[in-house]
């Protein structure tokens, strides 16, 4: 859990940021449907929970730092035995808005860290692996300050162990709930 201290540590280093600058703060839920066969036949698609945090660069540019957190049981393909994972993906990077008056769009890229911990009787194995993260999403404003956020998101971080590759990685959609400073 020392990792989960550390992704909340830099939301909250980064929310600092935000007082100086124009941004915004954001809580999220989206369900995430893994992309790798194997981990979806093991675990399936499930909510992940969490956090944006997000400042304006220039003009409808913005630098973004997201962190999720994923957990679920499942069972092994063969024995059925039980396992477990947790995922704790932490995102970053630019996001361009597109102002339509109360409605933004916006696409987004960038940088993703998978934190990976799985637990079953074959083992227990944990890891990081870095990968990528492309959005797209509608932002509707209730208010100047208020907003909710409706996205769409694409990542991919394969892991290696030994002659095992799996991507962490998945399609995710979902909403979440913002405000602006």
């Amino acid at each position: 859990m020392k990792r989960t201290g550390f992704v909340f540590f830099l939301l909250w280093l980064l929310a600092g940021m935000i007082r100086a600058q124009d941004g915004y703060v954001e809580v999220k839920s989206t369900c995430f449907n893994p992309s790798d066969p194997a981990f979806k036949d093991i675990y399936g698609s499930g909510f992940m929970y969490g956090g944006e945090v997000g400042i304006e660069l220039w003009l409808g540019l913005d630098i973004w730092l997201e962190g999720m957190y994923f957990s679920k049981e499942g069972e092994t393909s063969l024995t059925k035995e039980k396992t477990a994972i947790s995922l704790l993906p932490v995102s970053g990077g630019l996001r361009a808005d597109f102002d339509l008056g109360p409605v933004t769009l916006y696409l987004a890229g960038g940088l993703t860290h998978f934190l990976y911990s799985e637990s079953s009787p074959i083992g227990d194995a944990e890891a990081g692996e870095w990968g990528w993260l492309i959005r797209g999403g509608t932002v509707v404003d209730f208010s100047s300050r208020l907003f909710l956020d409706v996205q769409v998101s694409c990542s991919s971080a394969a892991i290696r162990k030994e002659d095992i590759v799996a991507d962490l990685g998945g399609f995710s959609f979902g909403a979440g709930l913002g405000f602006r400073f």
